[in-house]
């Protein structure tokens, strides 16, 4: 979810559509702050310091946001705000940092 409006769909056993600002989700920032460089190595390293609770800046933000998305779609919470406040605990809480080296050391 990039900031700014963003369209959305669901359905809960009948359609409804709409739109949803993203500041009211807790991310205040326009888009040009979160460019980077290069997509894929900027990117990767970002999610790890955000993991790791180094950053507290808009990538911070907007990892929570995606998160909550997800968190909402999956049922997990009643409403997306619902969801950014659980990412930004499990964030805070070390658990998705201690999840991605879980990934890390998985071995099949």
């Amino acid at each position: 979810m990039r900031p700014g409006t963003t369209r959305f769909a669901e359905w809960g056993g009948e359609f409804r559509d709409g739109e949803r600002e993203t500041e009211t989700l807790g991310l205040d920032a326009d888009a040009d702050v979160l460019e980077v460089a290069d997509d894929r190595v900027d990117s990767a390293r970002i999610t790890e310091s955000v993991l790791a609770c180094d950053r507290t800046d808009a990538f911070a933000d907007a990892a929570a946001v995606n998160a909550s998305v997800r968190i909402y779609a999956r049922g997990d919470v009643h409403t997306m705000w619902d969801g950014v406040e659980l990412a930004k605990k499990t964030l805070a809480d070390g658990d998705a940092g201690d999840r991605l080296a879980a990934l890390r050391d998985f071995d099949a």
